[in-house]
């Protein structure tokens, strides 16, 4: 009876050994993706100090902490109220869009499926900005970005389709917070 415990003990402790390793593996590649993003904030000219973070339960994730020239706002806000946020610089979340004429930021995937540029802000890639992400820019078509760019509430984009547009560009990326 006793071998027979001792061969069960060894086995749980094999089973929670390896159940360990691959827990840590998956932290791991957490932490990897943190820094990762953490790097990428650094090319846009951001600090460590600018992001925190965050644990929860088995989860980690980057959370903003703020910037302090930034208002860090939804883009429905945005659209809502342009007037509060006209000539600062802003950090929105949307469906990104762009091709050879056309870039911008919508507020919902069934915006940007039906074109709907009333829920949308025009976007004004600088050259030099858009030769460097050029490929971030372009793979992130259809999908989630974040961005912090400069709010004109007058400029409304090209045939004043749009409800405003962002220029002077610091940040255009995919974003997997939604």
């Amino acid at each position: 009876m006793k071998k027979f415990l001792k061969i069960i003990l060894v086995i749980a402790l094999v089973i929670v050994f390896g159940a360990m390793s691959v827990v840590s593996g998956y932290y791991i590649n957490k932490i990897k993706k943190i820094r990762k993003e953490v790097d990428g904030l650094q090319k846009h000219g951001l600090a460590y100090d600018d992001y925190i973070y965050v644990y929860v339960g088995l989860d980690s994730k980057v959370e903003k902490k703020g910037f302090t020239d930034a208002y860090d706002i939804s883009i429905i806000e945005l659209i809502a109220n342009p007037q509060n946020y006209h000539k600062n610089q802003v950090l929105v979340e949307g469906i990104g869009h762009y091709d050879k004429n056309v870039a911008c930021i919508y507020m919902t995937t069934e915006d940007y499926k039906v074109n709907n540029t009333k829920n949308a802000v025009f976007i004004f890639f600088d050259d030099n900005f858009f030769e460097e992400y050029k490929d971030a820019i372009m793979s992130a078509e259809g999908k989630n970005v974040l961005l912090v760019g400069t709010f004109n509430a007058m400029n409304n984009g090209p045939d004043s389709a749009y409800s405003g547009s962002l220029k002077n560009i610091k940040r255009y990326e995919e974003s997997f917070t939604k």
